[in-house]
C-alpha cells in the first residue's frame, strides 16, 4: 500500500490507476481534466468520491488509516496544562523578554512541552 502524504502523491497513484483501467483524464475528471492531468489541482471531496468510483478503489481508507496511524502516537503529557500556566505567569510582564533569566525559563519548560 503506498502512503499519500501529498496532492502530487495522490495524483502519481490516480494517473497509475487510471493507465491501468484505460481511462484517459476527460473520462475521469470530465472538464477538470487538465487540471488533473498537471497534477497541480487539489480536487474538494466531491471529486475525490467520483473518482474512486469511476477507479473502483477506495482512497479514503488511506486517509482514515493514516489519521488513525498518527493519534496512536500522540502521548500526552498530564504536566503540560501546569506548564501552561507556570509559563503564562511568567511572560505576564510588558519586558519579560529583556530579562534572560525568564527567557531561559521559559524556553526550558517550552521544550519539555514539544
Amino acid at each position: 500500500m503506498r502512503t499519500i502524504k501529498t496532492i502530487n502523491d495522490f495524483w502519481e497513484v490516480i494517473d497509475e490507476i487510471r493507465m491501468k483501467k484505460e481511462l484517459n483524464w476527460t473520462e475521469l475528471v470530465g472538464g477538470k481534466a487538465k487540471l488533473a492531468a498537471s497534477q497541480r489541482w487539489n480536487p474538494p471531496l466531491t471529486y475525490i468520491l467520483q473518482i474512486q468510483k469511476k477507479l473502483d478503489i477506495d482512497i479514503m481508507n488511506t486517509f482514515v488509516y493514516e489519521l488513525v496511524e498518527s493519534e496512536q502516537l500522540v502521548d500526552k503529557d498530564p504536566e503540560t496544562p501546569n506548564k501552561m500556566k507556570l509559563i503564562h505567569q511568567w511572560i505576564q510582564s510588558d519586558n519579560w523578554m529583556e530579562d534572560e533569566e525568564i527567557i531561559q525559563k521559559v524556553q526550558e519548560v517550552a521544550k519539555t512541552i514539544l
